[in-house]
């Protein structure tokens, strides 16, 4: 039995699996070349590629401890300061398979040679046997899972290498509940109710100044109306509507949200699944004709990407959104952290996590939210975003850390932003030799295999590390600069490299100077919370990198 991904509970496995190994974890700093780093807490974008061993080594290993694969199921161990389930949340239901659906890889996934296929959340490498095989064939050709073949649908959408796709529902529009908090804004709620129609709705007044205007509305609609007399914020204020809830499904709507009925609808059969808790679409910028508007429709801090995945922490998705967002009603009456004013949904996603819950990002499915309407108010709120994260490092620890790796891959990406790309270079390439030594068996050619994984890997990091260190540690590259021409060379590089990047991955409709200057003004705004943050929690939780070393 190989350690850690296989769960020696689930003997059924063992009837598709050949093999399961991983590389290094100093390689796995970028997933793909499409990576999405442009949520509101993507500074947590590096995963761990998993610690497991090949078959022919587990045997003179110290076998895996009981919760290992809960653990990364959950976003891999050290993500976490308490490893339990929270005690206000309904603990997950254990589903070794998944039956009932068929699948879709997902855009990582590439088998690089006969039966090993490298990709996932976290990346790693798989090797199927010939019934695997066959039992993949058939789940991708539209063949609902089930026996042998439910179970390797649950490893491989777990693992984020493919995901489900289900023919029906086990609930309908009756089933569901929307909440939509509010304070003011009569006009946004009553076009949000029209397009909600036939759905129930019920409505939280956090402390508006003219309560009238939205009863009205609400009377209008046959929305059912909460007041609060004082402020709640959005965490207490849903948690207010979620009390009153008795369906099945709460969804979570914002009321500046463009979002129908049907939106919604769409979303349901993901709850086939009896360990998805959570099930969000994806949450585009406005499509106007404002310059803020136009970047916001290609980079909205809400928009998770055009490709669907799990979420959770230490994933391409690491959050998403409550401004749309469907959860089981009974995963807790008091989800939301009401002292937190930005960030209680990333705090309430990686509690759901935490517990053992998949939460489901459908980007197929899309709503649209609006873009603050001037500068200053939109810098206001990226640096709002960046403030939050200090009091999220207190309660979910290294989970916020801005970049997680092996200490010679921080190294050398460090040593590059100072200047050294070639020293850089060198550290992160470095790793490849021990790759390949974990690929012995695996694979004819591992020193050229674990060559070609190390390059794509690095290459694809190269944007994304430049904008994880402009929007973490832009004061200390600037101060750098004032006293280093190298160093100011590297701060250019990375502003250049860290706002191309994005453009490119984005495919923005906007032109590139545009977008990276407007890209660049988003970081050091996120940047400048970040740190007032850590200042008021008086911790550097949320700037230290999170150092990870393999066995």
């Amino acid at each position: 039995m190989v350690k850690g991904l296989v769960n020696p509970a689930h003997t059924v496995d063992r009837d598709f699996l050949d093999e399961q190994v991983c590389t290094d974890d100093g390689l796995c700093l970028i997933l793909d070349d499409d990576f999405n780093v442009d949520a509101l807490f993507s500074h947590v974008p590096f995963p761990l590629i998993e610690n497991e061993l090949s078959a022919s080594d587990s045997a003179t290993k110290e076998a895996p401890k009981a919760n290992s694969h809960a653990e990364k199921s959950r976003g891999g161990p050290g993500l976490w300061q308490d490893q339990g389930v929270p005690e206000d949340l309904l603990p997950a239901p254990k589903a070794p398979t998944l039956s009932g659906c068929t699948l879709i890889l997902d855009d990582s996934a590439q088998e690089i040679s006969s039966g090993l296929w490298a990709g996932g959340t976290p990346l790693r490498l798989l090797r199927l046997s010939k019934t695997a095989e066959a039992l993949l064939d058939d789940l991708l050709a539209g063949i609902p899972s089930e026996g042998s073949g439910a179970a390797l649908a649950r490893r491989l959408v777990d693992s984020g290498m493919a995901h489900p796709r289900f023919d029906d529902s086990p609930f309908g529009q009756e089933d569901l509940t929307v909440v939509i908090p509010t304070r003011d804004r009569s006009g946004e709620l009553d076009a949000l109710l029209w397009r909600l129609a036939p759905l129930r709705c019920l409505v939280v007044d956090d402390a508006s100044n003219e309560p009238l205007a939205l009863a009205r509305v609400c009377a209008a609609h046959g929305a059912r109306l909460l007041r609060s007399d004082a402020p709640l914020g959005p965490g207490g204020a849903r948690n207010l509507g979620a009390a009153h809830v008795t369906s099945p499904l709460v969804a979570f709507v914002d009321s500046d949200v463009s979002c129908s009925a049907e939106d919604l609808e769409t979303l349901l059969s993901q709850f086939s699944d009896p360990q998805v808790a959570g099930v969000a679409p994806r949450v585009r910028g406005p499509h106007g004709a404002r310059l803020l508007e136009r970047f916001e429709s290609d980079a909205s801090p809400l928009d998770m990407g055009t490709r669907r995945s799990i979420v959770r922490p230490g994933t391409k998705v690491s959050y998403v959104p409550t401004a749309c967002l469907i959860l089981r009603q009974e995963l807790s009456v008091d989800l939301f952290n009401a002292e937190l004013q930005v960030g209680e949904d990333v705090d309430a996603v990686w509690r759901i996590a935490q517990a053992g819950w998949s939460i489901r990002f459908e980007a197929g499915t899309e709503v649209e939210h609006p873009a603050r309407s001037t500068l200053g108010s939109w810098l206001a709120q990226r640096h709002s975003y960046g403030r939050s994260a200090g009091a999220l490092g207190r309660h979910h620890g290294d989970a916020i850390a801005p970049l997680r790796g092996a200490p010679w891959v921080l190294f050398g990406w460090g040593a590059a932003a100072l200047g050294y790309p070639g020293l850089g270079l060198g550290l992160v390439v470095g790793s490849a030799p021990r790759l390949a030594k974990k690929l012995e068996g695996v694979s004819e050619t591992p020193e050229q295999l674990a060559l070609e994984l190390t390059l794509r890997q690095g290459l694809a990091a190269v944007p994304v590390v430049a904008r994880q260190l402009l929007r973490s540690y832009a004061p200390a590259l600037v101060v750098a600069a004032f006293f280093s021409r190298r160093a100011r060379r590297s701060l250019l590089g990375v502003v250049l490299l860290a706002g191309l990047g994005r453009w490119r991955t984005k495919r923005a409709g906007l032109d590139p100077i545009r977008f990276t200057a407007l890209s660049t003004l988003d970081d050091l705004a996120y940047c400048s919370g970040l740190w007032r943050g850590a200042l008021e929690e008086r911790s550097l939780r949320a700037l230290r990198p999170a150092l990870t070393v393999s066995d």
